[in-house]
């Protein structure tokens, strides 16, 4: 974390390439090795990929159950027409898996909480990220200050 940002990389299968070359021609960046996803607190996700990168902006819906997600795809350079309609699948890939697992799962969440059955929710111990958000947004909830 960078005071309430956070960046978490990870490795992708193309990694195992690496395994066999000299560690002076490693690059893992252009390769698609290592990928990034960063978060800029309080509402801006980046994820960074070897041939293009997406910032996800969530807003406050016109409701406080609601909320507004601006997508955006962008590639360092411009895709060759022989190439856009499997650039635009990959798009369309991450907007439905948004969709049918992380939005339904915090749908699901969200209305379990507001029955009040629950007074606390505990997050699993791996989730880091999670974690420090939440200690973010309760020290600016507070008055505290970056």
């Amino acid at each position: 974390s960078f005071g309430d940002h956070q960046r978490m990389g990870y490795p992708n299968h193309p990694i195992d390439v690496l395994a066999k070359q000299p560690r002076e021609e490693w690059e893992p960046l252009k390769t698609g090795a290592i990928s990034f996803i960063m978060h800029l607190f309080p509402n801006t996700i980046m994820a960074l990929f070897y041939d293009h990168f997406e910032i996800f902006q969530i807003l406050p819906g016109p409701t406080a159950d609601t909320s507004i997600t601006i997508q955006n795809f962008y590639t360092p350079a411009a895709v060759p027409e022989e190439d856009r309609e499997e650039m635009l699948g990959r798009f369309q890939f991450v907007y439905n898996l948004l969709q049918a697992e992380d939005y339904w799962a915090i749908q699901q969440t969200q209305e379990t909480l507001t029955t009040g059955a629950n007074k606390m929710l505990v997050f699993g111990r791996m989730e880091i990220p999670l974690h420090q958000l939440h200690d973010s947004c309760a020290k600016h909830l507070a008055g505290g200050h970056a």
